[in-house]
């Protein structure tokens, strides 16, 4: 190297990154208009590298921001008398209620972190729960009625809804599930 020039990209608080630079194997001499090109030209770098931090700090704001407005809907959708969970993208419950616990005769532990097959078993998933999830899924709304079995309150008629959460850009991040026991209505 028989030739170096350079100019160092600074932020806007005094931290140098770096520096923008030009080597050649033959010795030069630069014209000011060539330093004050190589010096707007390190500026340059440095408002890109500003903005794209300012990029990805506005993504983790919008991502934090959608997780919150997720789990205050789900918080309000689990609470109430009717059975209720949110199950995520992949058929795993990531949250219910207590009425939903109460019916089932279990524990939070023995649902959350589970897919709804192992809890609901696998010929009911097959035959009626897994099609209707897979329709939610995709974010169609779904309403059902259906005849079920529950450990703390043994045959059920009950009207079950499947509504797809959507994130700010509309994408389907999960399924608040919403049984409605309508036993009483069905025998009279």
């Amino acid at each position: 190297v028989r030739f170096y020039a350079g100019a160092p990209i600074v932020t806007d608080d005094g931290l140098a990154l770096g520096t923008v630079c030009v080597i050649d194997a033959e010795a030069r001499r630069l014209e000011p208009r060539q330093i004050d090109a190589l010096r707007r030209l390190s500026d340059l770098v440095a408002t890109l590298l500003l903005h794209e931090k300012e990029r990805r700090q506005a993504q983790a704001r919008h991502a934090q921001d959608t997780e919150r407005r997720i789990e205050r809907l789900t918080a309000m959708a689990t609470a109430g008398l009717d059975l209720q969970a949110f199950i995520d993208n992949d058929g795993i419950y990531r949250h219910v209620n207590q009425t939903y616990l109460d019916y089932n005769a279990c524990g939070v532990e023995e649902v959350i972190g589970r897919h709804v097959s192992d809890h609901v078993g696998e010929a009911l998933y097959r035959d009626v729960v897994g099609f209707q999830l897979t329709r939610a899924l995709r974010g169609e709304p779904v309403f059902y009625q259906r005849r079920a079995h529950y450990q703390g309150r043994g045959s059920r008629h009950m009207e079950v809804a499947l509504l797809p959460v959507r994130d700010a850009g509309g994408v389907v991040q999960g399924v608040v599930m919403r049984a409605h026991d309508i036993e009483v209505l069905k025998q009279n």
